[in-house]
């Protein structure tokens, strides 16, 4: 879960969601939806907003943060807004079978995981659940590919965190094995690399003025983040 700050809306669009009286978030306008869906992409730099795989313009949901039904004067709040990923929410193929069925609704993640639905009707507790962006990158560690609490963190500050992973289902088969499949395709690139060039390589992966991020951004940073500090 990477840290990331909004870019500010244009100015109209942003008066445009103060000025809403309806909590129904269907009715935004093409412009408006597009407005927010852009300026979150450069804010999160093309990532989902809580396990860091790609998203794209055709790839992703809004997300509120707060659900709608827990917050109904932030439904418009773009501070309360991020963007997801789908999170195998949705078949690949219909009809599906029946062992994919299973597969996929055991790695439902990211928004789609968060509701209470997914969670035999358990509310949400906003104070144990961490937002990317309120800074709490620090507090995990995906050494290995393997979401966890890091050793900084608190007493308080690992329940948080392992109640995040555990609402937003970010330890799901699926998901590691899609870090630890980075972390393999990063080290194969580095087996043929000199040592200045495998440092090089790392930089170019972590230098975080780019436009779009790697994918699993954290998990490199932490797997190979410690080759830039020798």
């Amino acid at each position: 879960m990477r840290y990331f700050q909004r870019q500010t809306l244009e100015t109209t669009i942003q008066n445009q969601l103060l000025a809403k009286t309806t909590t129904n978030f269907g009715s935004l306008t093409e412009n408006q939806r597009n407005e927010i869906v852009s300026k979150l992409l450069l804010s999160q730099k093309q990532l989902c907003a809580y396990c860091e795989c790609m998203i794209s313009l055709s790839v992703h949901h809004i997300e509120h943060f707060e659900e709608q039904h827990d917050a109904t004067t932030k439904v418009f709040d773009y501070e309360n807004l991020v963007l997801s990923c789908e999170g195998e929410r949705n078949p690949a193929t219909k009809p599906e079978p029946h062992t994919t069925k299973i597969y996929r609704k055991d790695n439902i993640s990211c928004g789609h995981r968060k509701t209470k639905v997914q969670h035999g009707k358990i509310e949400i507790d906003y104070t144990l659940l961490l937002n990317p962006t309120k800074n709490v990158s620090a507090l995990f560690s995906y050494l290995d590919g393997i979401i966890e609490p890091s050793n900084t963190c608190s007493i308080d500050e690992e329940k948080q965190v392992r109640y995040t992973i555990n609402r937003l289902n970010l330890d799901a088969h699926r998901i590691e094995n899609n870090r630890i499949n980075e972390i393999m395709l990063i080290q194969d690139e580095l087996d043929n690399l000199t040592e200045m060039q495998q440092k090089t390589y790392i930089q170019s992966l972590l230098d975080e003025t780019q436009d779009n991020l790697n994918p699993y951004f954290s998990t490199i940073k932490d797997n190979f983040g410690f080759m830039l500090r020798v």
